[in-house]
């Protein structure tokens, strides 16, 4: 599985872009894998976007993600 995403500054000033953690949860709500990736080094000024893309090979059939940082 691959996934693909962008990460926004949303706010007025420029933001240091953070560490963001992924979770894949199966059908039955348990936890399959977590893990913690880059997605850029460095500031992120107002207004803009940086792309991210990360992947795993234990991804169940049915279930959800959950990107967070």
């Amino acid at each position: 599985m691959v996934i693909e995403g962008l990460v926004a500054n949303v706010s007025e000033s420029t933001r240091a872009v953070p560490p963001l953690r992924a979770a894949l949860i199966d059908a039955e709500g348990n936890e399959v894998e977590r893990w913690t990736f880059s997605v850029a080094d460095g500031d992120l000024p107002p207004g803009a976007t940086v792309g991210f893309e990360t992947s795993t090979k234990k991804a169940p059939r049915e279930g959800r993600l959950s990107i967070d940082f």
